[in-house]
């Protein structure tokens, strides 16, 4: 993202708590301001983009006495959307103007400057940065007001749970079943089966080779993951909306952790089948054997 901005022609100021960031935004030419207030005060736009709640709410406060009046800030970050209207206010009180726009596609579509962006808050203020998002976007849709961007976004991560839940069943089963894992993705990605989790996360060394399994498993950690299934579920229990694969997924990523795979990409749920895990596999058998229909 920081490449693509400054290819586009936009002088850019950084700040991070960790130096592998920054020194990766300094070598393609950004300029290290250091503290997130500094940063505020040299910048006509702000972006921010962290991993969890705490850290936006943080950030947004250490950065807020910096801010110059009309400043935009717009929060990349993919955390709870009950937040977002919170840091709206914390950013219109100290003068700015606030965008939550979470992204998806992930470090491959950041690297083509093709991410998807969910944009949720006022027209303006989306309009106002549309230029500078432009630069590593392929698409910016207009969610609603602030929140909406949040609740889109975990509403995909929703989808991509159970693509991915799929996938390690699916693939679990056919070598069980003694197939080559490489005719099946063959056959699945040119079948109704092909979806991003088949494209990207297959969860077999050497099926493709982009893919986290094919590369030492680096990608989005177990960790992380558990904490967006938690947010999808928190925001499913303050609908009162009840959510089936989402749950079990959710408990597969604690089965992970426990195997020792916390800091791998989730796609690494897909090791228990392939391994075999017994816990795994006899509660998805306990899981099956107790569902009810509706009606019962």
């Amino acid at each position: 993202m920081t490449r693509h901005l400054i290819s586009a022609g936009h002088r850019l100021h950084v700040g991070s708590r960790g130096r592998g960031p920054i020194d990766a935004a300094l070598a393609a030419g950004a300029i290290d301001d250091g503290d997130p207030a500094f940063v505020a005060a040299h910048s006509e736009i702000v972006l921010l983009c962290v991993p969890f709640t705490p850290d936006v709410t943080r950030v947004l406060t250490d950065l807020a006495p910096g801010l110059r009046s009309g400043t935009v800030v717009v929060d990349h970050s993919t955390i709870d959307a009950a937040a977002e209207p919170g840091h709206r206010d914390l950013v219109v009180a100290a003068g700015g103007r606030y965008v939550e726009a979470p992204v998806s596609g992930g470090p491959a579509a950041a690297r083509a400057g093709a991410l998807a962006i969910y944009a949720g808050g006022e027209v303006a203020d989306i309009e106002a940065v549309h230029e500078v998002l432009a630069a590593y976007s392929a698409r910016v849709v207009h969610t609603g007001p602030t929140g909406s961007g949040q609740t889109m976004r975990l509403c995909n991560n929703l989808v991509h749970a159970a693509q991915n839940l799929a996938v390690a069943e699916a693939f679990g089963l056919a070598a069980r079943a003694g197939l080559d894992p490489r005719a099946l993705h063959e056959v699945v990605l040119g079948s109704t089966g092909d979806c991003t989790a088949v494209r990207q996360r297959v969860p077999v060394t050497g099926v493709v080779p982009d893919s986290p399994a094919s590369n030492d498993w680096r990608g989005f950690p177990v960790e992380w993951m558990k904490e967006e299934m938690d947010m999808v579920l928190r925001l499913a229990d303050s609908h009162d909306f009840p959510l089936v694969s989402t749950r079990v997924f959710r408990r597969l990523l604690d089965f992970a952790a426990d195997a020792g795979y916390g800091d791998l990409d989730f796609s690494a749920i897909g090791r228990l089948y392939q391994e075999s895990d017994r816990r795994t596999l006899r509660w998805c058998a306990n899981t099956a054997a107790t569902l009810e229909s509706p009606a019962g």
